[in-house]
C-alpha cells in the first residue's frame, strides 16, 4: 500500500487463484473535487494497462509497451 500524489491511497492485494494463477485487487481511495468520476475512470484505465503490460512481461519476458504507448497517445492529444 502507498499514498500517491494528491493524497490518493492505493492498496494492492495479490491472492492465489485456481491452479497457478494470481488474482490482483486494487483499492484506491481519496478522490476529491468535482471530477471524482473521471478520476476513478482514469485510475481504473491506468491500473488496467499497467497490470496487462506486467502480465505480458511475466509470460513472455518482454513488455507489450502498453504503458509507453498510452503515455505517447496522451502526450499527442495535449497538443
Amino acid at each position: 500500500a502507498y499514498t500517491w500524489s494528491d493524497d490518493i491511497f492505493v492498496k494492492m492485494l495479490f491472492h492465489p487463484h485456481v491452479g497457478i494463477g494470481t488474482r490482483v485487487t486494487v483499492h484506491v481511495s481519496g478522490f476529491s473535487g468535482p471530477d471524482i468520476t473521471a478520476q476513478a475512470i482514469n485510475m481504473t484505465e491506468g491500473f488496467t494497462l499497467v497490470l496487462c503490460d506486467l502480465k505480458c512481461l511475466l509470460e513472455t519476458g518482454q513488455s507489450g509497451n502498453m504503458v509507453r504507448d498510452k503515455a505517447a497517445l496522451i502526450a499527442a492529444l495535449r497538443f
